[in-house]
């Protein structure tokens, strides 16, 4: 029988693990199916062992058991131990804070986010003497913790301050440009609702036209041409075609009577389709109908304005 059949959170934790493996390559350890091991460095020093004693002054292994109900029901068992540059007490805390981290992902996969909080709090205390537990040294520690935390809660405080003390225009100017940034989703309602408005200022724009033909005084052919006018506006704003339905076809124009306009027109055949059967042609006179009288020119008009030219010259 399959195994993944007795333990239907198996191939969960298996996608889990190839996941760790990819992520933590060097440092990721499967001791078994159900065991797994991570070496948490606040600084990834890439394999080179002596760079990495030298930047990293804390680091710690995480322990992780798998229970079967894991992930639905269950969250793993997690351990810490100390590597290098950590107290008993500071141990003991992270030990807590992958429970915790843990439980609150309780139902899902957990073992990267407890992972990365307690390499953030690695990173925050990667400095040399952490593992120093006499007194003073532990007074220290403690001191720079109240600070920290001292520090966090004031730009925390500060933020909601600045936040409260926005006018109602800035707050409303910071949540358009939020939905602007994230855009507005079109729904069945969304889209009736704006074709209902306008519908409405059309029909307005249409009233408004009919009242200031009657203050005008138009006559009756006059109010039915400007009444006509309004309804062929109407009728191509209707019929105009959108892209989609231009090069989907959808509006009677295909994608391959695109294309056989574009041949014609490197072909030549723009100018053939230029010309109209509607054209008269007795409009225009043929080469038979020019004689020697059309195309003989003045020439006394010429002399005449050469003549011009010279008695305005000798003046």
């Amino acid at each position: 029988m399959d195994a993944s059949c007795d333990n239907p959170n198996l191939e969960e934790q298996e996608m889990e693990s190839e996941a760790l493996q990819a992520i933590y390559p060097d440092t990721f350890n499967m001791i078994s199916s159900t065991e797994w091991s991570l070496d948490l460095f606040p600084i990834d020093a890439a394999e080179d062992d002596a760079e990495s004693d030298n930047v990293n002054h804390v680091s710690i292994k995480l322990c992780i058991s798998l229970p079967p109900t894991y992930p639905d029901a269950t969250v793993p068992e997690l351990s810490v131990e100390p590597m290098k540059g950590l107290a008993k007490d500071d141990i003991k805390m992270l030990t807590e804070m992958a429970t915790n981290e843990a439980e609150s992902n309780l139902g899902m996969p957990c073992v990267f986010a407890v992972c990365e909080i307690l390499r953030e709090w690695l990173v925050d205390h990667n400095v040399k003497g952490q593992d120093d537990e006499s007194m003073y040294a532990v007074m220290m520690r403690k001191q720079k913790e109240e600070k920290r935390a001292q520090e966090l809660s004031d730009r925390q405080f500060e933020s909601q301050v600045t936040t409260n003390d926005m006018s109602t225009a800035e707050l409303e100017e910071i949540a358009v440009r939020k939905r602007r940034a994230e855009g507005t989703p079109v729904t069945d309602e969304s889209f009736y609702a704006w074709k209902e408005k306008l519908d409405a200022e059309m029909a307005e724009k249409r009233r408004e036209e009919e009242d200031a033909a009657k203050r005008a005084g138009l006559s009756g052919r006059q109010k039915k041409g400007l009444a006509q006018k309004i309804s062929a506006d109407d009728a191509v704003i209707d019929e105009r075609m959108t892209g989609f339905q231009i090069f989907s076809g959808k509006g009677g124009v295909s994608a391959e009577a695109i294309e056989a306009a574009a041949a014609d027109a490197e072909e030549g055949g723009i100018g053939d389709t230029m010309i109209s059967d509607d054209v008269d042609e007795d409009l225009f006179m043929s080469d038979d109908d020019l004689d020697d009288d059309d195309l003989d020119f003045d020439d006394d008009d010429d002399d005449e304005l050469d003549n011009s030219d010279v008695d305005e010259v000798d003046i």
